[in-house]
């Protein structure tokens, strides 16, 4: 693929929020915007955009989730960066075999770099109770 599995993720959660904040899907709606800001190759941006459309399409599961895991807080106001992080974090839990413990710490890292360091704890817990409800719902 060529670029590093932390850049890969980065350009998967830029997408995310990109789908979520203009409504935009269409990779040739977006490409050009991705590939001249973040550098990715066509290649890379492809794989990143089948990436990104996957987590849409569970996004409901997903939210219904994240919903149960941070019930002391309105799913609704939950920052668009932190969502989106959110999303992705529990789409690797529940759809990959990356260990829980590497999930976390990358989405900690991501909400640090494209959002508020202070989101870390709450990142870490809604993902932890995440894992709980999972658990529990199988």
């Amino acid at each position: 693929m060529g670029v590093p599995k932390k850049k890969f993720r980065e350009l998967i959660f830029q997408l995310l929020y990109c789908f979520d904040m203009t409504g935009l899907r269409e990779i040739e709606q977006i490409e050009g915007l991705f590939t001249s800001q973040t550098y990715a190759t066509a290649p890379v941006m492809q794989k990143a955009h089948a990436a990104a459309l996957q987590i849409v399409e569970k996004q409901s599961t997903l939210d219904s989730y994240l919903n149960k895991a941070a019930a002391s807080y309105s799913f609704e106001k939950i920052s668009p960066v932190e969502k989106n992080i959110l999303r992705l974090g529990l789409f690797e839990l529940l759809f990959t075999d990356l260990p829980s413990k590497v999930v976390i710490c990358e989405a900690i890292r991501l909400v640090k770099k494209f959002g508020t360091p202070e989101a870390g704890r709450f990142i870490n817990a809604v993902l932890d109770a995440s894992i709980e409800t999972k658990q529990v719902a199988l």
